[in-house]
């Protein structure tokens, strides 16, 4: 199906938008498992001071996901938005230059802050 440029930009950000709400869900579900108990600290291994799985439940997780978390994940979209503008002219497939968008976006993130944090 042939699409004009409008329906191929809404089409490929619509599928760079169902892949942030997969990765959105997977942080819910990794707070969720943190929060009912299933951490180390249910289990009957002993904790160390250190140990950040066996803070009893303090929300410590909570409170980094959303310190670190949330701005990561803004950036992650920011740079994936860049990525679906420069690939949807050049990607056959809306859906293909969406979900490799989706995909480069965070990579390309960490890969930055990695060299960035070599440099300083």
């Amino acid at each position: 199906m042939d699409l004009d440029a409008g329906a191929r930009s809404r089409a490929g950000r619509t599928v760079l938008l169902w892949w942030y709400a997969a990765y959105l869900a997977a942080a819910v579900a990794v707070v969720l498992w943190y929060l009912t108990g299933l951490s180390a600290a249910a289990s009957d291994r002993p904790c160390g001071s250190g140990d950040f799985w066996c803070g009893g439940g303090n929300g410590s997780l909570v409170v980094l996901l959303v310190v670190v978390g949330v701005p990561v994940l803004a950036g992650c979209l920011a740079v994936s938005w860049v990525l679906l503008r420069v690939a949807l002219p050049r990607v056959p497939s809306a859906a293909l230059a969406g979900s490799l968008a989706a995909v480069a976006g965070p990579v390309l993130l960490v890969l930055l802050g990695y060299g960035l944090l070599h440099v300083f």
